[in-house]
């Protein structure tokens, strides 16, 4: 999954909705990957931090 976690921070940070605030990065992620039909677990922003770079 770590290639569409990529692609849905990439989506996220893109999004008019993102407010550069940690909790918005999250909202985002979540959207992406229910739009997108992904099964994924609880996350928080400190599993998204390896992805950031």
């Amino acid at each position: 999954m770590p290639e569409q976690t990529k692609k849905a921070i990439e989506f996220a940070k893109s999004n008019e909705e993102y407010n550069g605030t940690n909790h918005s990065l999250v909202d985002l992620v979540r959207k992406y990957f229910n739009d997108n039909n992904i099964n994924y677990s609880s996350f928080s922003y400190k599993d998204l931090e390896p992805f950031l770079n």
